[in-house]
């Protein structure tokens, strides 16, 4: 009786346990911009790069999907990814990177994306890992910016043109 009702207790236990994992994603905002890093940065300095004025396409998603601001509990970085335009130059002369987002209305720069360390075979595409603030304030302007924070093993030994891509999901 006793080693039954011990399967009972387990079985119970394991049955009730599930994963949840909140409101599901509504709809993601994805954006394109670019920049570049130029040859013969120096391995002692933090080198930032801004990307003024990236469109956000919040306000024509909620439209689309027939949503206002409101009824969203909140936006989280899904995916940031670094990649050489012209696909030849890799990224392992960078030890690690950090991508800062902030507006005009909302000066506070908040992390969306980083990567500490980056592997030394990254090639010419490196996808970083996305944090999990709410973003939700910053999306829900028209424009907002973004800072790349790059900390070098090496230097580059050319131009690269970079072209960042963001994806955030909404839910």
């Amino acid at each position: 009786m006793r080693r039954w009702v011990w399967i009972w207790i387990v079985l119970t236990g394991i049955g009730g346990c599930h994963k949840d994992d909140g409101p599901k994603a509504l709809f993601t905002v994805e954006s394109t911009s670019s920049f570049t890093i130029p040859a013969g940065l120096n391995t002692v300095e933090t080198h930032y790069f801004v990307v003024n004025n990236i469109p956000s396409s919040l306000e024509a998603q909620l439209k689309s999907h027939n949503l206002t601001l409101d009824d969203l509990e909140k936006i989280n970085p899904l995916q940031c990814r670094l990649l050489a335009l012209d696909g030849t130059p890799t990224y392992q002369f960078i030890q690690d990177i950090s991508i800062m987002i902030y507006t005009k209305k909302n000066p506070v720069k908040r992390e969306i994306a980083f990567m500490e360390p980056v592997p030394l075979n990254t090639g010419s595409s490196l996808q970083l890992f996305p944090t999990l603030i709410d973003v939700k304030d910053y999306l829900s302007s028209s424009v907002y910016s973004v800072e790349i924070r790059l900390r070098l093993r090496g230097f580059p030994s050319r131009t690269i043109d970079t072209r960042l891509d963001l994806a955030f999901e909404a839910r």
